[in-house]
């Protein structure tokens, strides 16, 4: 379902952040080097276009995911409803569409996943869209990337939204990983607490054709 593509270029931008000390990771493998065992991980195995999620008998705003290993999570369409890809979630409306990902089952403090936005063939866009966690951190992100967090609170709910760039675009959450985060002491340091970079190699989706609207 995920190919990786050559490295492209993106910047990271923290442009706002609480006291619940969110830690960024940039990267899959730092990030599996922060959340413990015992994680619960959805691939959407077994999606297709428009299929477990129809578009043809009305919208669908909630679905749930879960439980595994006691985690659980929701999400719902905050300007429309949402839509099933080919291994991915995603939405039916496009430009400033918006994911809301609340946890519904065991206290959350690690999470990540790919995040990215397509057009209507669902190739993927580079442009810009925004994270925004229930402690207040509003990430600015450029590009398809895996992205994790870790906090030490709870991470109770978060926003994934599209930044129209003049063409119809679609965000779109896979490989999406819920769990615990490790004790502070035993987590190697991320390569940067608030991440300012470019020339970073990221992961991308390569999705097939998405039905004609």
């Amino acid at each position: 379902m995920k190919i990786i593509m050559p490295a492209v270029a993106f910047a990271l931008l923290v442009v706002a952040s609480s006291a619940f000390a969110a830690v960024i990771y940039p990267g899959e493998s730092a990030f599996l080097g922060a959340i413990s065992p015992g994680f619960y991980l959805e691939e959407f195995s077994g999606w297709t276009v428009g299929a477990p999620i129809p578009d043809v008998t009305g919208p669908i705003t909630d679905v749930n995911f879960g439980p595994g290993n006691g985690y659980a999570w929701h999400a719902h369409s905050l300007n429309g409803s949402l839509f099933s890809n080919t291994g991915a979630l995603s939405t039916a409306l496009a430009d400033e569409a918006s994911l809301l990902i609340t946890f519904t089952g065991l206290p959350v403090t690690a999470m990540g996943g790919i995040f990215t936005f397509t057009d209507s063939y669902e190739q993927v866009l580079e442009g810009n869209f925004t994270l925004t966690l229930n402690d207040g951190t509003l990430i600015s992100q450029e590009g398809s990337h895996f992205i994790g967090f870790t906090s030490t609170e709870p991470l109770t709910s978060m926003i994934f939204t599209t930044n129209g760039t003049g063409d119809l675009a679609w965000p779109q959450l896979d490989h999406f990983y819920i769990g615990a985060a490790l004790p502070p002491s035993s987590v190697p340091e991320p390569t940067t607490f608030i991440l300012l970079a470019a020339g970073i190699g990221g992961l991308a989706l390569l999705k097939t054709r998405r039905r004609s609207r």
